[in-house]
């Protein structure tokens, strides 16, 4: 097939859209002439003109294109550049649009003293809206005095492409076998199924190649001097050009043409590209160009086969299956058996007359499992510790107001150095399945010590277990050992077999066995030491430090100073200071604990609330007030603690309301204490605050008295008040 083309102008640009003015001078002078504008030529980036140093400047000055044309006093119309090629102009003077039948470099405008120049990069077949300089005095350009068109003149180049290639009709053999790989684990085995193909398979095209011929014209009226012709296949690389007996450079005179040949091998019957590229001398004025050409693969120019005859051997031996004219096939089934048939076995079958055969391969593979073990043997040390706390105070003597300070030493020391704790043995069974896709079926993992201690294995699934391609079933054994005598540990594994048909459908062939041994020598056995580091805690002081057998020198003691008191004068009595110090093991978590108690006197007065005497007073204990909501008087449950009484912040307990308070249940440290009397202290502010309820005390009187108690931070100051205004709560009747 042919393919031919002919350049008309070369895409190295877009133009700008036309004004109104020139689209329609265009649709009709333009449209005889030039070939409109593509849907592609609708708009591209303004060129921005500039002033040369020259005022009257022309394409040479500025280096600008290979040839020019100068038009004087321009008028809307269609002008000569050169030849048959022409531009059309549309004037509004000062403004105009162009239109050109070939690639355009630049437009020099002039008017006025000076010119504007319009350079193009790439160049353009079009553009609106030009102007000469603008006249400094009014702000507008000047009128037009004369416009000069720069351009390149190219030689006209076309090229064809004509594709060649041969057609077999091919006869095929085709001996297939499926599967053709087995890859089966020692006692597996596999059934194949063979078939020979006797085929019309249509044909098989070969040999392509192309060639052609390269046109090049010299339209101009200058002689071109060419200098090289490169013809290249997308796809595949350039290829050499005959352009006859004439050597580069060759000179085209102005209407002369060259023919020049080309004829190139091609890999395929891929559609390709053909590109020409015609160079010339840089300094003449006629340019080079370039041309396309599709290459295209249509009918073959040669064909081959029409009937075969086809021969198959096997196991050496060779038979005839006769001249086909139509497709036909044969199968048979054979079985291999892993290990024995390992290995490729090979069948042949061959078409006589082109002496094309088809091989076909049975590989087979065989794989074992890869069972693998250690063993570890191991006896436990452990340290044993022991703690003790002192302080050097064991009573202290205050009054309300004062503190003293005990020193305090927690002496952390080894009781017990280590002992044996027993013999035993660890390790691990690694069963490895080395097949790439299929599974192994692993009927159990067992491992016995010598003589006969069955140890515990555990590999972390059941059994039977479908151990996954390419992976790795993992087991860990453990045995109880009696003495630190050296023993021969073995393992075992048990492998399901399979025996499978040409689908790969299994059943059940038997069990292959696999073992692993290794020795439990006491002589190498690990040393496990644990309990080495022990956390010590402190009552008071929270956690003190770590200390270690290897790193610390013991006995090691740990020392500080708690500051006893100050009491209020709502604690006066006895008290005790129950410190303990303690510590755990890092290994086993064991725990050891020492104590030391401290009893504190403290003498003052009696609180300032005093029991009340008999008489007919009234009070309401926290659970009727919780439950009756309606008889609140004076105070709302919603209100909060911080809007009653000043409970300090530390507390975390002012934004809690008033029924939240008599809910409260205590707990430990100044909060729970803070809790129990609050909740005490809101039941005695509503039997004070209720007008039915004679309450011996005041509501401002609670409240003073609750406020002093909160500030002290005092867990035993809040607990004494709190036990005075509950029992005024309990002790006198209900009277709502």
């Amino acid at each position: 097939m042919t393919q031919f083309l002919i350049r008309k102008s070369r895409p190295r640009g877009v133009a700008l859209g036309l004004s109104t003015g020139c689209a329609l001078l265009f649709a009709t002078a333009c449209g005889d002439i030039l070939d409109g504008p593509s849907s592609e030529e609708v708009s591209v980036a303004p060129v921005t003109p500039y002033v040369p140093e020259h005022k009257n400047p022309t394409c040479e000055d500025l280096g600008l294109g290979t040839h020019s044309t100068k038009f004087e006093d321009p008028k809307s119309g269609t002008y000569t550049l050169l030849g048959d090629k022409k531009v059309v102009l549309d004037v509004n003077n000062p403004y105009f649009d162009w239109k050109s039948s070939i690639d355009i470099e630049a437009v020099i405008v002039k008017g006025g003293p000076t010119a504007n120049v319009y350079e193009y990069d790439p160049e353009r077949t079009y553009d609106k809206g030009l102007h000469s300089p603008i006249n400094p005095n009014n702000g507008k350009p000047y009128g037009l005095s004369h416009i000069t068109f720069c351009y390149n003149l190219r030689l006209d180049v076309k090229k064809d492409a004509k594709p060649h290639y041969k057609r077999t009709h091919k006869w095929d053999i085709k001996k297939s076998v499926y599967p053709a790989y087995w890859a089966l684990f020692d006692g597996d085995s596999g059934t194949s199924k063979y078939t020979v193909d006797v085929t019309k398979k249509g044909y098989h095209d070969s040999d392509h190649s192309v060639s052609g011929k390269i046109y090049i014209h010299n339209p101009w009226p200058y002689d071109a001097k060419i200098i090289d012709v490169k013809d290249i296949i997308s796809d595949y690389g350039q290829v050499p050009v005959d352009c006859g007996k004439q050597t580069f450079p060759i000179t085209l005179k102005p209407g002369d043409k060259l023919v020049c040949h080309y004829d190139s091998k091609l890999p395929d019957d891929k559609d390709r590209k053909n590109k020409v590229e015609v160079k010339t001398d840089p300094k003449g004025k006629i340019k080079g160009d370039y041309a396309y050409a599709d290459i295209k693969f249509g009918m073959p120019t040669k064909e081959l086969y029409k009937s075969v005859k086809v021969e198959d051997t096997f196991n050496s031996k060779t038979t005839v299956l006769g001249t086909f004219s139509k497709s036909e096939t044969i199968k048979y089934d054979r079985t291999f058996k892993c290990p024995k048939d390992e290995g490729k076995h090979k069948n042949v079958a061959k078409i006589v007359e082109t002496e094309q055969y088809d091989t076909a391969y049975v590989e087979v593979k065989c794989f074992k499992l890869i069972v693998k073990k250690d063993a570890k043997a191991h006896y436990d040390k452990r340290y044993d510790w022991k703690i003790d706390k002192k302080a050097d105070k064991d009573h202290v003597s205050l009054k309300p107001g004062e503190k003293v300070a005990v020193k305090y030493a927690v002496k952390v020391d080894l009781s017990k150095k280590d002992y044996g704790k027993g013999y035993y043995v660890v390790g691990e069974i690694k069963v490895t399945n080395p097949h790439p896709k299929r599974s192994a079926r692993i009927l159990s993992v067992s491992d016995i010590v010598s003589p006969d201690i069955a140890a515990h294995v555990d590999c972390g699934v059941s059994f039977p277990f479908d151990l996954a391609p390419l992976s790795t079933l993992t087991c860990k054994y453990k045995a109880e050992l009696p003495d630190d005598k050296k023993r021969l540990n073995k393992a075992k594994v048990v492998h399901q077999n399979y025996d499978y048909d040409h689908k790969g459908d299994g059943k059940y062939g038997g069990k292959t066995y696999y073992e692993a041994s290794a020795w439990v020598d006491f002589a190498y056995a690990s040393i496990k030491k644990l309990d080495k580091c022990v956390k010590v805690y402190d009552t008071h002081k929270g956690y003190l430090g770590e200390v270690c057998a290897d790193t610390h020198e013991l006995p090691y003691v740990f020392k500080y100073t708690l500051k006893v008191g100050p009491y209020s004068e709502y604690e006066c009595g006895a008290h005790e200071i129950d410190n303990c110090a303690k510590f755990i093991t890092k290994d086993t978590k064991t725990e050891g604990k020492s104590c030391w108690k401290l009893k504190v006197d403290v003498y003052c007065k009696k609180p300032p609330i005093e029991e009340p005497v008999e008489n007919d007073f009234q009070g309401c204990t926290p659970g009727y007030w919780k439950n009756h909501l309606s008889a609140w008087q004076g105070f709302t449950p919603s209100q909060t603690l911080n809007s009653v009484f000043m409970v300090p912040g530390a507390l975390g307990l002012g934004g809690n309301s008033l029924l939240d308070a008599l809910n409260y249940g205590g707990g430990p440290g100044a909060v729970g204490g803070a809790r129990i009397l609050l909740r005490a202290a809101v039941a005695s502010l509503l039997n004070a605050a209720h007008s039915g309820v004679n309450y011996p005390l005041t509501t401002a009187q609670i409240i003073s008295q609750v406020n002093a108690a909160l500030a002290t931070g005092n867990r035993s100051a809040m607990l004494a008040l709190a036990t005075q205004l509950d029992n005024i709560n309990n002790q006198f009747p209900c009277p709502l």
